[in-house]
C-alpha cells in the first residue's frame, strides 16, 4: 500500500551532438539555421549543410525537423556515417528505440570501430531491457576505448537491470575513477548500495551527488529514503523538506514526509502532509490510507473509517484495506455484518494463507489481535 521510492536509471547517452561537430560553435541555433538556409538555397544538394542544420534544429529542441534534415543528408549521401549516428540519437531521445538501433547499425557498418556508437546502441538496448545485448555492446565499446567512462556507467546500468548489483557497483566505481565528477554514477551506485542494504555507503554516495549538484531533488528523495530505512526519521524529514523547497508540488515528498512524521510520533504534522497530497491529487489512495492510519493513532475511528473507505473506493481489491475496515466495523462500530463482509473480501483478495483461514473468515472467526498488528505494520 505504501508508495515506493522509484529508482530511475539515467542513461548517459553519447551524442555526436555533444561534441564540436555541430558546425556552429560560436553561433546560436537560430543563427546557424539561417546560415545553412542560405547555403541550401545556393546548393540544394549539399548533404553537409543539411547535416549541420539538423544539428542546429536538434539543439534547438526541434527533433522532427532535425530528423528530416538528417534524412535529406542521407538521401544525398547514403554513406554519411555521422548523420546515421545523430539521427539515431534523435530517435532515441524521441523514444523511438527500434529506429535508433537501425541507425546505429548503419553507422557501425560504415565505422565498425566506433566506440561511441557501440555505447549508444548499448544504451538503447538497455532502455529496451535487452540487458545481454547492452552488455555486449558496452564490452565492445570498452575494448575499443578502455577510458570511456560512460560505457562503464551504462554497462553498470545493464548489470543492475539483471540484478547483478556487485558487478554494477564495480562498473560505477570504474566510471568514477575515470571521471570523479560523474554525478549520475555516484547516484546510481548509491541506489545499488541501498538495494544491497548498505545504507551508510548509499548515503555517502548521495552526499557526493549533492556536493556536485545541490539542487537535485531526486537525490534528496533517495537520501531521505535511506535515512528513513535506517530509522533516522528527523534527517529523512529534512531531506523531504528540501525536495519541497525545490518543488512545492512534489506529491511523493509530501507523502513520504508524512510517513516519516508518523514514525517520528508527530501525527498532526503527518496529517497535514497527507492533506497536502490530497489537495494536489484528490485520488491518492496512498494518502487516504496513510491518513486513515494516522487517525487511528489519534483514536478517531470515524475519520479513520472514512479515509479507509475512500482508499477502498480507489482500490477495491486491496486486501489490507478490507482487513482494517473489517476490524473497525466489528470492534469499534459493533457492526458485525459489514465487518464480516470486509473480512471475507480481504480473504477473496489474497489475505487468507490457507483453506483453514478461509473457512474461519467465512464464518467471521478472525484473530482481532492479528488485525491490530496488521494496522500497526502497514500504517507505519
Amino acid at each position: 500500500m505504501h508508495p515506493k521510492i522509484l529508482i530511475i536509471f539515467i542513461l548517459n547517452f553519447l551524442l555526436l551532438l555533444a561534441i564540436p561537430s555541430l558546425g556552429f560553435c560560436d553561433e546560436t541555433p537560430d543563427e546557424a539555421i539561417k546560415k545553412y538556409n542560405v547555403a541550401l538555397n545556393l546548393n540544394p544538394r549539399d548533404a553537409t549543410a543539411y547535416y549541420y542544420r539538423g544539428n542546429a534544429y536538434r539543439v534547438k529542441g526541434d527533433s522532427d525537423q532535425a530528423i528530416a534534415d538528417y534524412s535529406r543528408a542521407l538521401a544525398l549521401n547514403p554513406k554519411y556515417a555521422e548523420a546515421y549516428n545523430n539521427r539515431g540519437a534523435t530517435y532515441y531521445l524521441k523514444g523511438d528505440y527500434d529506429r535508433a538501433i537501425e541507425d546505429f547499425n548503419k553507422k557501425l557498418e560504415l565505422s565498425p570501430r566506433d566506440a561511441d556508437t557501440y555505447n549508444n546502441r548499448g544504451a538503447t538496448y538497455g532502455l529496451l531491457k535487452k540487458w545481454d545485448l547492452a552488455i555486449d555492446d558496452h564490452n565492445r565499446a570498452l575494448d575499443l576505448n578502455p577510458s570511456l567512462a560512460s560505457a562503464f556507467y551504462n554497462r553498470a546500468l545493464a548489470y543492475a537491470g539483471k540484478d547483478n548489483l556487485d558487478r554494477a557497483i564495480k562498473d560505477y566505481t570504474k566510471a568514477l575513477k575515470l571521471n570523479p565528477k560523474y554525478a549520475e554514477a555516484y547516484g546510481n551506485r548509491g541506489r545499488a548500495y541501498a538495494d544491497k542494504g548498505d545504507l551508510e555507503q548509499a548515503i555517502e554516495d548521495y552526499n557526493k551527488v549533492l556536493e556536485l549538484n545541490p539542487k537535485l531533488a531526486k537525490t534528496y528523495m533517495d537520501r531521505a529514503k535511506a535515512h528513513s530505512d535506517k530509522g533516522d526519521y528527523s534527517r529523512a524529514i529534512q531531506d523531504y523538506s528540501r525536495v519541497l523547497e525545490l518543488n512545492p508540488k512534489n506529491i511523493h515528498a509530501y507523502l513520504n514526509r508524512g510517513i516519516s512524521h508518523r514514525k517520528n510520533d508527530d501525527t498532526d504534522q503527518a496529517i497535514e502532509d497527507y492533506n497536502r497530497v490530497l489537495e494536489l491529487n484528490p485520488s491518492s489512495g496512498d494518502a487516504f490510507f496513510n491518513r486513515g492510519a494516522a487517525y487511528l493513532d489519534k483514536d478517531d475511528w470515524d475519520l479513520a473509517a472514512k479515509d479507509f473507505e475512500q482508499a477502498l473506493e480507489l482500490e477495491t481489491r486491496n486486501a489490507d484495506t478490507n482487513d482494517i475496515l473489517g476490524f473497525i466495523y466489528m470492534v469499534k462500530k459493533n457492526d458485525n455484518k459489514n465487518g464480516c463482509y470486509f473480512m471475507k473480501q480481504a480473504c477473496v483478495y489474497g489475505k487468507c494463507k490457507n483453506f483453514k483461514e478461509a473457512i474461519a473468515r467465512g464464518n467471521c472467526e478472525v484473530d482481532l489481535k492479528k488485525i491490530k498488528d496488521i494496522i500497526e505494520k502497514l500504517s507505519k
